[in-house]
């Protein structure tokens, strides 16, 4: 903060109150300059900060696209010598395969005359016992079928009396059963609606409540608003005329003949 010195010349025609309370309004206009300055000064740093920084985002994007540009080249070209390096390790395969293919062919053909021989005296073998053994199976079959048809019949005659007896039971306790959920339900819909309708004239009776509280909040709030723009305009009105006479008077003082 910047001191202002009063002459001595000065102080004794304004007097030592006057003389202070000038330097006081001074200083004051002073601290109120510097601020001024200062919110200039930040306002144009920050516009040469955003112009800085789009002129460094456009530079940016500028070497991003050439680096771009140089990746997918050397990708290209990376992507292009695998490729030829792929080709040749196929070729070299696909010999080393047909040589082994053969191979394998000749050993298979070999193999596969002495299996042919085996299977078919196998199959033979294998032939004959199936024969005999479903000669066999049949004749069981014949025999156990006929008793599982009789054990069948049986026991579906018991399952169908049992089945009527509990089907009768079943019918007469679902028909109770019924009835009484049938009376529940009506008195428990009895008893909802009349809830339902309670509450409901509770939640209206609240909502007008809170209605007119709000209602009267924001008329509260307006006339609050005015009060306070009313006062600040003739606060500022008020102290404006004040420093513009103090400020006169001071000048016809000092510069009077």
């Amino acid at each position: 903060m910047v001191l202002v010195a009063v002459s001595k010349r000065l102080r004794e025609k304004l007097g030592e109150d006057a003389a202070s309370d000038l330097v006081k309004l001074i200083n004051k206009a002073q601290d109120e300059q510097k601020v001024n300055i200062l919110e200039f000064v930040e306002e144009k740093f920050e516009r040469r900060l955003s112009e800085e920084l789009g002129k460094f985002r456009e530079e940016l994007k500028g070497d991003i696209a050439t680096l771009r540009h140089e990746m997918i080249d050397r990708f290209t070209e990376l992507e292009a010598r695998i490729n030829r390096r792929f080709q040749e390790q196929d070729e070299k395969w696909e010999k080393k395969f047909d040589e082994q293919d053969e191979k394998w062919e000749r050993k298979f053909d070999e193999q596969r005359t002495g299996w042919e021989e085996k299977f078919d005296e196998q199959w033979d073998k294998w032939e004959k016992k199936f024969n005999e053994q479903d000669v066999k199976w049949e004749k069981k079959f014949d025999e156990q079928r006929t008793n599982w048809e009789k054990k069948f019949d049986e026991q579906w005659e018991k399952w169908e009396k049992k089945f009527d007896e509990q089907r009768t039971v079943w019918e007469e306790k679902f028909d109770e059963q019924k009835r009484s959920w049938e009376e529940k339900f009506d008195e428990l819909k009895r008893s909802w609606e009349e809830k339902f309708d309670e509450q409901g004239k509770k939640w209206e009776k609240k909502f007008s409540e809170l209605k007119e509280e709000v209602s009267a909040l924001r008329v509260d709030i307006a006339r609050k608003h005015s009060d306070l723009v009313k006062w600040m305009f003739i606060f500022i009105v008020g102290q404006t005329w004040v420093i513009i006479g103090i400020i006169v008077a001071l000048l016809t003082f000092v510069f009077k003949p």
